[in-house]
């Protein structure tokens, strides 16, 4: 049991012959019952603070916890975040890359269209300048063979008495004579035709080459 200032001041010592001064006793007693009284209460504060310090230690420790879980939770959010990002942005260059391969082959695929049927319009173009210049071919050798044979048909014939081209063309029957002038007229034609017709040649074969 713990020895209190109280304790120390009321003891009673037996008296004995040449025992000790009472008064030097009390006086000695009074001394230590103040010390330890005093150590006492800076016990009590100690034992105060020390609680108030664990308190204090308790506080920052679970602060120190709230924090540490905190990071954590900010970095697997932040990485969620970017992971997160970088799928969006793959799923978003995904799509871009796969819309401009559509477009290229879009764009590809019309170019093709549009050279084939320019392909086809060069070709038909090419066929009919040949057909127009082969009945103009077959004209003019029908006209030329009418123009001997009326020139022909005339050979004797008084230059008074000559019917001329025109008037032979009134005439209602088969054998009729086309006038020189259609000769002309139908050459002119000819060679506009052929000119057309080579032109339509070089340019199906500059557009063979080109491709």
């Amino acid at each position: 049991m713990p020895i209190t200032p109280v304790d120390i001041l009321h003891r009673e010592f037996r008296k004995a012959f040449r025992g000790y001064v009472p008064s030097d006793v009390k006086a000695f007693q009074r001394e230590l019952a103040e010390f330890v009284e005093q150590l006492l209460l800076e016990n009590t504060q100690l034992k105060q603070e020390v609680e108030r310090l664990r308190e204090r230690l308790n506080y920052y420790e679970l602060l120190e916890e709230t924090l540490q879980n905190a990071i954590v939770l900010a970095q697997r959010a932040a990485e969620e975040t970017k992971e997160s990002a970088q799928r969006h942005a793959e799923l978003i260059i995904d799509e871009a890359q796969g819309r401009a391969q559509r477009i290229i082959e879009d764009a590809s695929r019309r170019a093709s269209e549009v050279k084939l049927q320019i392909t086809e319009l060069k070709q038909e173009r090419t066929r009919i300048a040949h057909e127009v210049k082969s009945l103009l071919e077959m004209m003019l050798a029908s006209v030329n063979e009418r123009i001997k044979q009326w020139e022909r048909e005339c050979e004797g014939v008084p230059k008074n008495e000559r019917k001329e081209p025109h008037e032979e063309l009134k005439e209602p029957h088969e054998d009729k004579i086309e006038p020189p002038i259609l000769l002309a007229h139908a050459g002119g034609g000819q060679n506009t035709l052929e000119r057309n017709a080579e032109s339509a040649e070089l340019d199906d074969k500059s557009s063979t080459d080109g491709s």
